[in-house]
């Protein structure tokens, strides 16, 4: 059996992997080379996260709102799922939506989430985590990067 990448999916991994490359360079670590026994921070993911825009936004349309819940942490792989996307005034099944496998090493996270019918979009995000706050260096929907630039978070809790 032969797997294709869909030049959507290609696209999202694309950015992603530059972002993830990117936060790595921009964060070095203070971390010591050998295991403290400290448990990672990184296991802290889990819950919900909610698409926040970094500064207030001029009232208007209701623009992009979608939830994340990120599920389990384990080393460095997160698993979750999309549990609510809406645009403009238009709410998008999130059940159309494969759950996600992400990364997160030395703060930087990367979580692409394909779209279950091919010609679906997918989104794509990166960036560094800060306590209960995401800073965004990358959020594409599709081919299409919506930023390059700290303008997204994603925030733990209520919507």
């Amino acid at each position: 059996m032969h797997h294709t990448v869909r030049p959507v999916a290609g696209a999202v991994a694309a950015a992603l992997t530059a972002a993830m490359l990117a936060c790595s360079r921009e964060a070095p670590t203070n971390r010591p080379e050998a295991s403290t026994g400290q448990a990672e921070p990184t296991a802290d993911l889990a819950g919900d996260w909610h698409l926040r825009p970094a500064a207030p936004l001029r009232p208007g349309p209701l623009g992009m709102r979608l939830t994340l819940t990120i599920d389990s942490v384990r080393d460095a792989q997160l698993y979750g799922r999309l549990v609510h996307y809406v645009s403009g005034n238009v709410g998008i099944d999130p059940a159309r939506f494969r759950p996600f496998e992400g990364t997160v090493s030395a703060g930087a996270l990367a979580i692409a989430i394909e779209d279950a019918d091919p010609a679906g979009v997918g989104l794509g995000f990166a960036g560094q985590v800060s306590g209960d706050t995401i800073h965004l260096t990358t959020f594409a929907l599709g081919a299409d990067t919506l930023s390059r630039d700290a303008i997204w978070l994603l925030v733990r809790g209520e919507p």
